[in-house]
């Protein structure tokens, strides 16, 4: 039997799930002795801890946060090493392009002026021709 790449991924994904019950947040008993700088950092940390446990207790939005923050990473890794490469391959093939445009439209000039000198010079002959 054959096992689908989802349900491989959903098998790992069920064996890294383990969230972890959360205790309930409490102020730290030091924090009337704390100077304001303390006191504001530890009334931030609290709100946060607060915060989390009312949204879940049981532990489920930190183990969700800590699997997108590796998969975050994951594919952070290789986009910032290859998308600058391919920028800059796609830089020099617009910069060579630009560039043998330039070539190609310099080279069709000569041939232009070529065939304008010899339409000049073939009605300077008949002018001359038609005179004497």
């Amino acid at each position: 039997m054959k096992i689908s790449r989802f349900s491989r991924f959903w098998r790992s994904f069920k064996l890294t799930w383990h969230p972890q019950k959360l205790q309930k947040p409490a102020v730290d008993p030091m924090f009337p002795n704390m100077d304001a700088i303390q006191r504001s950092a530890e009334s931030i940390r609290y709100s946060v801890l607060s915060w989390e446990f009312w949204v879940s207790p049981n532990g489920q939005v930190r183990e969700w946060v800590r699997h997108n923050t590796c998969l975050v990473i994951i594919l952070s890794i290789p986009a910032l090493l290859i998308i600058p490469m391919i920028g800059f391959a796609l830089s020099q093939i617009a910069r060579w392009t630009v560039a043998l445009a330039t070539i190609a439209g310099h080279m069709i000039i000569i041939p232009v002026l070529l065939l304008v000198a010899l339409v000049v010079i073939t009605i300077a002959i008949k002018l001359v021709k038609s005179i004497f």
